[in-house]
């Protein structure tokens, strides 16, 4: 058998040439070129050459050959065309059992590289619109998770949400009413000081005016403390605030 072996191995020798390496006495790698009878060989786009290993077992050719196709040479090719590859290897060789196979099986692989090279090219397809898919997420994915994000609220946010607003979240009428003193304490004042008023040039107190027109008027008047304004509101209070300062201005000049 081992003489049965070595002349096969110099019989593809002979005819593969350049294509055949020897690796030991019972292993040789074939480089297989594309049929340039199926496809345009200056396609760049073509099927590459494969290199593929065999080993002859004790008991060839009753005992199909083992194949390798793993080169680092063959990484043009995928998995599953590799895979395909094996396969059909060893679909052929079951068939022919009992008789010296490796031409046959290497003519064979050449006539069907294309296909498999075919099959790569889908495989790698598949791939690419996968790696696409996952680089692009849904864009409804996107905007629930910014929703998400957005109404998160740390525990703290959450307690002095419910201390201000109750679970039911329902806020009260005024919760967002601006406070005429700190809103007049950041605004810079061009008329008088705080508490007076211009009357015939002159700056006159407040209270000033409060006592006149007591005096005049015969009545009580208590003074308030400033309005807390809400934006519906400031305009009235602002006239109604005018008006009264207004009519006191004239019992200012009797009684100032």
């Amino acid at each position: 058998m081992a003489e049965e072996v070595e002349e096969e191995m110099m019989a593809l020798e002979a005819i593969f040439y350049d294509s055949f390496s020897k690796i030991d006495d019972r292993r040789f790698r074939l480089r297989i070129d594309p049929n340039p009878g199926n496809e345009d060989s200056s396609d760049p786009e073509g099927p590459t050459p494969l290199f593929l290993e065999i080993l002859l077992p004790d008991g060839y050719p009753q005992v199909i050959p083992q194949f390798d196709v793993n080169n680092l040479n063959n990484m043009n090719y995928s998995e599953a065309a590799k895979q395909a590859i094996l396969e059909g290897l060893h679909s052929q060789a079951s068939n022919q059992t009992g008789e010296n196979m490796c031409y046959n099986l290497a003519e064979w692989l050449k006539e069907n590289l294309p296909e498999f090279f075919i099959l790569k090219n889908v495989s790698a397809d598949h791939d690419i619109e996968n790696l696409d898919a996952l680089s692009q997420p849904d864009a409804t994915n996107v905007a629930s998770s910014k929703k998400d994000a957005k109404e998160k609220m740390s525990k703290s946010q959450k307690r002095r949400y419910f201390d201000r607003f109750g679970a039911g979240g329902e806020k009260p009428r005024g919760w967002n009413w601006v406070s005429i003193i700190s809103h007049l304490s950041q605004v810079p004042q061009h008329g008088p000081p705080s508490g007076m008023l211009i009357v015939d040039g002159r700056h006159i107190k407040m209270k000033q005016v409060l006592r006149a027109y007591i005096l005049a008027t015969h009545s009580s008047f208590t003074f308030m403390t400033p309005y807390i304004l809400c934006p519906e509101y400031s305009f009235e209070h602002k006239e109604r605030t005018l008006s009264v300062t207004q009519s006191m201005i004239p019992l200012v000049r009797s009684n100032g």
